[in-house]
């Protein structure tokens, strides 16, 4: 596809290829052919002990539950394991993007703790 990769696969016949790392507080903009050929896996990138997301993320499947929060869940990599790696994934709709010829979508697609504690009380 002409993107550049980021680290290195250890299976070229792998079905799976990393395209970036999103820090915390960051965006990335999926390429729009990635972003409507392919779903995109979640997996944490400063852990080790975790695999890749059990499903993939598609604009096609989220955009039908606009602002409902989807469970990702990624698994130990080792058997004897039995945690796992959980975000919410939330897709909220952007400003389209008008073209002479259609009218282009725009999600965002927030990755979000599973849960937020505030404390809000007054001292």
């Amino acid at each position: 596809l002409g993107f550049p990769l980021i680290g290195e696969s250890t299976n070229p016949f792998e079905d799976t290829h990393r395209i970036a790392i999103v820090e915390p507080d960051d965006t990335y903009n999926v390429p729009l052919t990635v972003a409507h050929h392919c779903k995109l896996f979640i997996q944490p990138a400063h852990v080790d002990n975790y695999g890749l997301s059990e499903t993939g993320l598609w604009w096609q499947d989220l955009a039908g539950d606009l602002n409902v929060p989807k469970d990702v869940l990624c698994p130990a990599k080792a058997e004897n394991d039995s945690t796992t790696f959980a975000v919410k994934a939330l897709c909220e709709e952007g400003a389209p993007t008008h073209r002479p010829s259609r009218l282009i979508p725009k999600y965002l697609i927030r990755i979000l703790p599973p849960l937020c504690v505030s404390n809000r009380l007054p001292y």
